[in-house]
């Protein structure tokens, strides 16, 4: 692990104390959590800009009826299969 030194405001600093006092956990681990989750969101902001600036072609939508068509065999005897 990495140790990263930051610089809060007072209020911030506060507010991290209360929370981590409140959930019973270290402030460090609040701090870890929530920057973790916020790097997922912008990861996922920018999958999202990803798929919108470079949407999927005619091939690549082709393979999503093929997907969304089901099961090309009847599976239905198999609710015995075990016996």
């Amino acid at each position: 692990m990495t140790l990263l030194s930051v610089r809060l405001d007072d209020e911030i600093s506060d507010e991290i104390d209360t929370w981590s006092n409140y959930l019973g956990v270290s402030r460090s681990d609040l701090v870890r959590d929530a920057l973790r989750r916020h790097l997922v969101t912008l990861t996922g902001e920018r999958d999202s800009e990803a798929w919108e600036e470079h949407p999927l072609d005619e091939n690549e939508l082709q393979l999503t009826e093929i997907a969304d068509s089901g099961p090309t065999e009847d599976w239905s005897d198999w609710h015995d299969a075990t016996g």
